[in-house]
């Protein structure tokens, strides 16, 4: 099954939705990493994030046909490009969303040249691209230099409590934003969850906001 989280403006106004997978089967977990922990002592953590990825698309073009959605590759994937490609198109071609953006994990390709032909290949399909959880382990600064996405999305390991995080910390945040913006590139602040944190991430120029304060996952985009 599939949950959806809105993706806002810095006013609560949603501008897409990240797709997030669930475990519906009897027996097994339902969050999503212990699954994926199952799936790859099987060797079948490609297939799990396909799933994912497929049941989630259709759930949402059926509820929201219009909307953009945020949809998340497993490290895993990013070894075989050319299955992601094929997968992607055919989910393109099948379900018809009206706008795909692929995140890539900080766990996932780090070579310039792949992720220069990654870059190459979306754009051909029409497929936005977003670093997630930017700020979690390795910075990507290089990447976003080298092969800027169209999205950037800091982890909440930079924004929780960034309403009393030190200066240092604050002033960090802030360079990174305003990088990332004269490169081109929009910034969402994940994990947002407190009317502070919102107003300290407005000061600072994100234009994206994720978390609990606009919306947490559900399975309906428009309910409950």
């Amino acid at each position: 099954m599939a949950n959806f989280q809105a993706i806002t403006t810095v006013t609560g106004t949603p501008i897409a939705y990240e797709l997030l997978g669930r475990g519906a089967f009897e027996g097994l977990p339902p969050a999503p990493w212990p699954l994926f922990q199952i799936a790859e002592s099987g060797g079948l953590d490609v297939e799990l994030s396909e799933l994912f990825r497929d049941v989630g698309i259709e759930e949402a073009v059926r509820q929201a046909p219009g909307a953009t959605l945020f949809v998340n590759t497993h490290p895993s994937e990013l070894k075989d490009m050319r299955r992601l490609m094929m997968g992607l198109t055919k989910a393109l071609n099948t379900f018809r969303p009206h706008k795909l953006v692929l995140e890539i994990h900080e766990d996932g390709v780090s070579d310039l040249k792949k992720m220069h032909a990654l870059q190459s290949d979306l754009k051909a399909l029409g497929v936005g691209l977003a670093y997630d959880d930017f700020g979690a382990g390795q910075s990507r600064l290089q990447e976003m230099v080298e092969v800027p996405p169209d999205y950037v999305k800091f982890d909440m390991s930079l924004i929780r409590d960034i309403d009393t995080a030190s200066s240092a910390k604050r002033e960090m945040v802030q360079s990174l934003v305003t990088f990332a913006k004269n490169t081109g590139i929009t910034t969402l602040a994940e994990g947002v969850e407190t009317q502070s944190e919102l107003d300290v991430c407005q000061e600072m120029g994100f234009e994206l906001i994720q978390g609990y304060l606009f919306g947490k996952p559900k399975p309906n985009i428009f309910g409950d």
